[in-house]
């Protein structure tokens, strides 16, 4: 089945914005043809938690739903026809000609087959509704998002769900699209709803985020001179440029912490450091 409709979530930057696809020409009463067929689909999976709508228009997330509708050839989530009835947001023209044409969906003949997402993802970039990610990002393990965490909370930044990081340099990617420095927690980048190419922007941080020599000295050195934590495990990461591993290991090694392992990137490493109890 070909999937409609799945959102841009904190974990899912790569997927449609809805903001891009409004289309106020859209007529009521077809948004309304339309937003009926999809609420009479047949649910083919439930999930634990509610979805929220990425407008963040006040709708309570109850009413967004928390399942999977479909009609044998395609599958959208439960609450895509608030998108379409309050927002004006347009879908792929064939699944509008299909609702207009058959009004009530079929119910799926036999076990639920799998989704192909990629057409999706294939006809909303056509319509620019996906963030161009024009420098390399890649995913952060779930281990070192809480670290990472930890050590922008110890710079004050406060809590921030953190989603990529860059491969060039000291980079994290927020999930509401901040780009801070790990290092410093200052704020690299941010987006606004209000301007949606500041959305790409966001992710085109300039190479001035990749620390020099001095940068990391004076890092360690705060690494360093943090009093040591007595009743969990106490881990760093950090991004280091080609060449500085030399002189960040040892001053680390004075602060008992000792080099796990390290992920590849461009001119450089995110390199991850454990502090001996």
């Amino acid at each position: 089945m070909r999937a409609i409709g799945f959102w841009f979530s904190p974990l899912q930057l790569w997927l449609p914005r809805p903001q891009r696809l409004v289309d106020p020409a859209w007529s009521r009463d077809e948004r309304a043809t339309v937003a009926a067929y999809l609420r009479a689909g047949t649910v083919l999976e439930s999930y634990r938690g509610y979805s929220f709508c990425r407008f963040r228009c006040g709708i309570d997330s109850a009413d967004m739903g928390l399942a999977d509708f479909g009609d044998g050839e395609w599958v959208w989530p439960e609450g895509l026809a608030h998108y379409i009835e309050a927002h004006n947001v347009q879908l792929p023209e064939e699944f509008v000609a299909r609702a207009l044409a058959r009004r009530t969906p079929d119910p799926p003949s036999g076990p639920a087959r799998g989704r192909d997402a990629a057409w999706w993802l294939q006809w909303a970039s056509k319509q620019g509704a996906c963030v161009a990610f024009a420098r390399s990002w890649s995913e952060i393990s779930v281990q070192d998002a809480l670290t990472m965490q930890k050590q922008l909370v110890a710079d004050g930044v406060g809590a921030a769900t953190l989603v990529a990081r860059r491969d060039d340099g000291d980079a994290v990617l927020c999930w509401d699209f901040r780009v801070l420095s790990l290092r410093t927690g200052e704020l690299l980048a941010s987006a606004s709803e209000a301007d949606e190419a500041s959305f790409e922007r966001a992710t085109e941080v300039p190479a001035m985020t990749v620390p020099t020599e001095a940068d990391l000295r004076s890092w360690t050195a705060k690494m360093v001179a943090r009093s040591p934590l007595v009743k969990e495990v106490e881990t760093v990461v950090a991004w280091i440029p080609d060449g500085l591993g030399v002189v960040v290991e040892p001053a680390l090694a004075a602060g008992r912490f000792i080099l796990l392992g390290a992920q590849p990137g461009i001119g450089g490493q995110w390199q991850r450091f454990y502090r001996q109890p």
